[in-house]
């Protein structure tokens, strides 16, 4: 198949995307002296700019090639968190599936560069599981829209969002649907039922303890 005809496939599908969302933020400044509080650099910030990044990420891509997307997750009921949700909706993405929270910082990852290089990344974020109660507000939110869905994608960064009790019962929820995961280690063997599971080589060879020399090696562990 043609890349242009399979691309084309996407304009017809609506897609879910549950998982981590991110706001990638960047920092654009000038070194010019040295601190005189420690020896580290002082950078004078001059511009900012803001990405979705995550799982938030992945439902711009989708929405790039035509599909339809409902994105699934939390942020906090914060600045970030509004900052994100106002991308997301100006670039196309159904944002009625995310759920602000009060008692939770929206992940935000911070990158101060100067000079073309980056100094430094500073992660704010809580990693902890959420709890069953806040996976059945997101579970509510995906049986409103579920008619309308033909896919859905469990994107993890193992920060706290994807449960194993979220992720089953999505998984019951969508049935026959196309169901794809792109998973991280500490729920890796909980996507049971999926269709496609696309992990990298260093995270299967962490999740089945395997060094994986080539590609027969590969094959054996993936049937």
């Amino acid at each position: 198949m043609k890349v242009e005809k399979f691309i084309e496939k996407f304009k017809d599908i609506r897609v879910a995307v549950i998982g981590d969302l991110i706001l990638d933020e960047y920092l654009f400044g000038e070194v010019e002296r040295i601190s005189p509080e420690a020896p580290v650099p002082v950078a004078a910030i001059k511009e900012r700019k803001i990405n979705p990044g995550g799982a938030a990420n992945v439902a711009l891509n989708l929405r790039a090639l035509g599909s339809d997307v409902d994105l699934f997750g939390i942020v906090g009921r914060d600045t970030p968190g509004g900052e994100l949700l106002q991308l997301l909706s100006e670039r196309g993405i159904g944002i009625e599936g995310i759920i602000e929270v009060p008692d939770r910082p929206t992940t935000l990852k911070t990158r101060v560069i100067s000079q073309g290089q980056q100094m430094i990344r500073l992660d704010r974020e809580v990693t902890s599981p959420i709890d069953d109660e806040l996976a059945n507000k997101i579970l509510r939110r995906v049986r409103e829209g579920l008619d309308d869905i033909d896919a859905v994608i469990f994107q993890d960064y193992n920060k706290g969002l994807l449960t194993a009790y979220l992720i089953t019962r999505s998984i019951e929820l969508f049935g026959e649907r196309l169901k794809a995961v792109d998973p991280k280690l500490d729920n890796f063997f909980t996507y049971k039922g999926v269709d496609v599971f696309k992990p990298n080589i260093r995270e299967l060879q962490r999740a089945t303890g395997i060094k994986i020399k080539n590609d027969s090696e590969l094959l054996g562990i993936m049937r």
